[in-house]
């Protein structure tokens, strides 16, 4: 299980909207639209911060009400978008239906 993701960053074009992110993933020619949570973590997925890290910062930044399974299913979701290098960890895979 990989606990440290990594967002992918070649072939997209990324067009920051304040809290927000757009992307124009050339390879998939899609558009993704991150919401402010989902662009947050994408931001903090250097390959550097495990999962454990990212939580603690998702918490301080959002409030408490963020949870493991938040977060999981969150780095799923840019997963399947092909915004990740890495695979999402694969408990994230067991929360989404």
């Amino acid at each position: 299980m990989i606990d440290i993701p990594l967002a992918r960053k070649e072939k997209l074009i990324v067009q920051d909207l304040s809290d927000e992110i757009l992307i124009y993933d050339e390879l998939g020619h899609r558009i993704s639209h991150l919401n402010r949570h989902d662009a947050f973590i994408w931001r903090l997925c250097d390959g550097r911060t495990p999962t454990a890290a990212l939580l603690r910062l998702l918490e301080k930044e959002f409030g408490a009400g963020c949870s493991e399974e938040f977060l999981s299913v969150a780095l799923q979701r840019l997963d399947k978008l092909s915004l990740l290098q890495r695979p999402a960890p694969k408990r994230a895979r067991a929360h989404v239906a």
